[in-house]
């Protein structure tokens, strides 16, 4: 029996090892996804308010458009997308495909965003974003690690998820200062991020 035992708590260290290593490997395949588009592309080009969002005025699980500040004299000019977690800070919304979730009564595709737990804590706090607007988006959740694996073996867990539509994606946007070169988002696509029913 002591050796039964002795067995199984062999074999389960190589599960817990071997599936470690796994989603370190995992991790090395995470890129960053920035739009290309031509000149001639036909995506529309929006305005950005000249008065920025103020930071205090967000709610837990707004999304919105912002830009990182790095405290320098010059901001980052990309643009990317995030949700206020429930520690008030920002945190970046990545997805594990650019392909749609689903088409929108209005026939825009509308894709799937999830806050990845690499990004969730602390986030980014008002000194280190400029928000430029919120977002409308719809909620869901699913499981996390899809209800599978030790992590989450019955699937109590969940988190919450955006559907946004790809038009706001695949816009262009514009400010006092970048009239003559729209800025676009920049989207993190994690494969790591899908559950595989």
């Amino acid at each position: 029996m002591t050796y039964f035992i002795y067995i199984l708590i062999s074999l389960l260290q190589i599960y817990y090892i071997s599936a470690f290593q796994t989603s370190v490997c995992h991790r090395q395949t995470r890129y960053t996804y920035l739009q290309q588009q031509s000149s001639e592309s036909s995506s529309q080009t929006i305005q950005l308010s000249s008065s920025n969002v103020d930071f205090n005025s967000l709610m837990i699980m707004d999304v919105v458009l912002f830009q990182r500040n790095d405290n320098s004299d010059t901001i980052n000019s990309k643009l990317e997308i995030g949700a206020v977690q429930e520690n008030g800070n920002v945190a970046p919304l990545s997805t594990w495909t650019l392909d749609p979730s689903y088409t929108s009564s209005t026939g825009e595709d509308v894709l799937e965003f999830v806050v990845d737990e690499e990004d969730m804590y602390p986030g980014l706090s008002s000194n280190e974003v400029i928000i430029h607007k919120r977002i409308d988006v719809d909620y869901g959740s699913r499981q996390v690690g899809g209800g599978k694996g030790p992590g989450n073996p019955h699937g109590e867990e969940s988190e919450l998820t955006y559907f946004i539509d790809r038009g706001v994606i695949e816009s262009k946007y514009c400010n006092a200062e970048s009239v003559d070169d729209p800025m676009t988002i920049d989207i993190v696509v994690n494969t790591d991020l899908e559950h595989v029913w």
